[in-house]
């Protein structure tokens, strides 16, 4: 009997459920072994990494996956081009990390040097990042899932282990969140097995040109997005102090749960529609992830007053507004994500860029305005703004582009049940 096919989007929600699932798990371990001000110092620590990974990639693993989707026979040149860029820029900014570091640390030297400890796992990010890239291109959703869970799990274990043996430091939690990834990563392996396989397929199908054009159109947008969603951290310590960045950090993690499916349906359809472009099917899924997190954040809300303090400490009781807020902020985005892989897959990632662009300028200016009034919720606010101004700028411009309308994105239809019957394992 032929075992049955597996949804890619179950695949891929299971995949994105492990990371928020092992966040939750692995903060009340951090906040407890390291108080506020200490949990604080992490999240400055590595949100300069998250950034850099975003500055230094270029676009290029949406790149990988669009023209891997699309042509999968130019697997090889498209990982060596890849990878040889990606190796140079991460070199590069890893320099420009550590020459920057007293900066970013606000003049405390000790900070700064846990900034540089983190850079150093810049390039080998960058590189593991290429891998899933081309595993999504293929529609390896499974492997990708194995990958994601390795990465959070080791992460998770060896949190686990030096706090319950009295031994975490914060230097100890800064290297298994920066290097977890590259472990993770481990499990794409043998695509350098099936990249070898394919070397016989004409390099020329696609010259490096065309995969650092579309890399580049989509660098200014990744840029942003990271901006949008991490650069708070790296700024609110300055602002706002560590405490504030310590309880915001706690938000943030609680605040990833509704991504789980969010961002399953947005690989997934990315990798779909870049090979067979279907609007009706990108708005459907639109309606359907939305109606989805806001049913998530509202449950959350709702048990955040309790669970909370319980789960952290009642130090952490600030945080129950800021994740509220940060969860509005994601159910009002979600439509205008979604018309976001719609520009991409079309080929126009640039406008999708310009779009989180404006969102990210637009979110810089809330947050410097209003963190030192507010702290922690004013940084919660600016990131409400920018999800808001990214999501309407994307649905303009697909409206523009591709002539889909608005109104598809939104609400949910009649039919829309069968399409969650549809994903629903057998």
């Amino acid at each position: 009997m032929a075992r049955p096919r597996r949804n890619p989007i179950v695949v891929s929600t299971l995949g994105n459920a492990v990371a928020p699932l092992a966040s939750l798990a692995t903060a009340p371990i951090l906040a407890s072994a390291l108080e506020p001000a200490g949990r604080g110092v992490v999240a400055a620590a590595t949100a300069p990494l998250l950034l850099a990974v975003a500055l230094a990639s270029l676009g290029l693993p949406s790149a990988l996956t669009h023209w891997v989707a699309r042509q999968p026979a130019i697997l090889r040149p498209a990982m060596v081009v890849a990878a040889v860029v990606s190796a140079a820029v991460g070199g590069v900014t890893t320099a420009l990390v550590a020459l920057l570091s007293p900066t970013l640390a606000g003049g405390d030297p000790a900070l700064a040097s846990l900034i540089g400890l983190a850079g150093i796992a810049l390039v080998p990010n960058l590189l593991a990042a290429l891998l899933q890239a081309v595993a999504a291109g293929l529609h390896a959703w499974r492997l990708v899932t194995i990958e994601r869970v390795v990465t959070q799990s080791s992460r998770l274990l060896v949190i686990a282990v030096l706090a319950a043996t009295g031994t975490l430091t914060v230097e100890g939690a800064i290297t298994a969140i920066a290097l977890s990834p590259v472990l993770g990563a481990l499990v794409y392996l043998h695509l350098l097995r099936r990249s070898r396989a394919a070397s016989n397929a004409d390099a020329s199908t696609l010259r490096a040109g065309v995969l650092l054009s579309y890399g580049g159109r989509v660098w200014l947008g990744a840029l942003s997005g990271i901006i949008l969603s991490r650069i708070d951290q790296s700024l609110l310590l300055p602002l706002a102090g560590a405490a504030a960045l310590g309880l915001y950090a706690v938000a943030v993690n609680i605040a990833d749960v509704p991504l789980i499916v969010a961002n399953a349906v947005r690989e997934v359809s990315f990798s779909k529609h870049s090979a067979d472009t279907d609007h009706a099917g990108l708005a459907r899924a639109a309606r359907l992830t939305t109606a989805v997190v806001l049913v998530v954040a509202a449950g959350l809300t709702a048990v955040l007053p309790f669970a909370v303090p319980w789960l952290f400490g009642a130090g952490y009781a600030e945080a129950v507004p800021v994740a509220a807020v940060l969860l509005l902020g994601l159910v009002l985005g979600s439509p205008g994500s979604l018309a976001g892989v719609g520009l991409a897959a079309v080929g126009r990632p640039g406008l999708r860029s310009v779009s989180l662009a404006i969102a990210a300028v637009c979110s810089i200016a809330t947050l410097v305005l209003l963190a030192p009034i507010a702290g922690a919720l004013g940084a919660a606010v600016a990131t409400l703004v920018g999800n808001v101004v990214s999501a309407g700028g994307n649905l303009v411009f697909l409206r523009r582009v591709a002539g889909m309308p608005v109104l598809p994105f939104f609400g949910l239809r009649r039919g829309d049940l069968g399409a969650v019957r549809a994903l629903l394992p057998r």
